[in-house]
């Protein structure tokens, strides 16, 4: 889904339990596309009907998701890695505090 938004190209998601729909939910509303996500199949249909059909906004929307994209929590990789780094910390310290002495 990142490289159909870094080319402007939004894709209509469905939420779900599937690691997928997750992804897509996720990288969505992290570029300010909550709109773009469906909770049902018949939302789904809607979203898809009435998004597509008004061609000046999807104009709009194909010339700014590049520079959304840039400009989100999915673009920031220090950020990302910092935060990895701090969850790995965690963990080993939690594991090392369940461990019982030798």
């Amino acid at each position: 889904m990142c490289d159909s938004l870094l080319m402007g190209v939004p894709t209509i998601t469905m939420a779900g339990d599937t690691f997928a729909s997750r992804r897509g939910v996720s990288h969505l509303r992290n570029v300010g596309l909550d709109d773009w996500i469906a909770a049902t199949l018949a939302d789904y249909v809607a979203n898809a009907a009435s998004l597509t059909s008004d061609l000046p906004r999807l104009a709009a929307l194909r010339a700014s998701t590049r520079q959304r994209l840039k400009t989100s929590p999915l673009w920031d990789a220090k950020k990302y890695v910092r935060r990895l780094e701090e969850a790995f910390r965690s963990m080993w310290e939690q594991w090392c505090e369940s461990v019982p002495p030798a």
